[in-house]
């Protein structure tokens, strides 16, 4: 996702600013205390906090995207559409598996089986929506942002089923 304006990513700018650096083995050091820091993990993902100047709040900091400004540069990373795990798993930050690329160079750095498998997912969720429900719903004014909250669809899916553009490929593929 990319995130390269928002003040999670100027916050990790700040954490590198302040020394914060991702060792070998994908560990976070810091500037202050001896040792790595404590990591969070949310989604196979590890994190920790940092202080913002002047305040009290803390924000989260994704040790993937400091690793990748710290091997590749802020403005690399800036302009990157992703941060890839190369051998797919999103905990490892070693330097060796984190590079920048495409979603679709993210997709396919996973596995053949978990590709399969995350398809599968998509499909049964797709299959289970209750379309009745969701094309009411749509056609009484809900958002895109809306329906993907209610029935956990993509939005890619929703553009796919009610914008002019998707309702000509249907008509083309079929």
């Amino acid at each position: 996702m990319k995130l390269r304006n928002s003040t999670m990513f100027q916050m990790t700018v700040l954490a590198y600013i302040k020394g914060y650096r991702v060792t070998e083995d994908g560990e976070v050091s810091s500037p202050s205390r001896p040792g790595n820091r404590k990591l969070q993990i949310h989604n196979g993902r590890k994190s920790f906090t940092v202080k913002a100047p002047g305040s009290a709040s803390r924000y989260p900091i994704q040790v993937h995207q400091l690793a990748a400004i710290q091997y590749f540069g802020v403005d690399a990373v800036r302009a990157a559409p992703h941060i890839r795990h190369l051998n797919g798993d999103p905990g490892d930050n070693s330097p060796g598996n984190i590079a920048l690329g495409t979603q679709s160079d993210n997709e396919m750095d996973r596995s053949p089986a978990d590709r399969s498998a995350h398809a599968k997912l998509a499909s049964e969720a797709i299959a289970r929506t209750d379309w009745a429900a969701l094309d009411t719903d749509r056609a009484a004014g809900m958002s895109y942002a809306e329906l993907v909250e209610k029935y956990g669809v993509s939005k890619g899916t929703l553009s796919y089923r009610y914008s002019p553009d998707g309702k000509r490929r249907r008509l083309v593929n079929r």
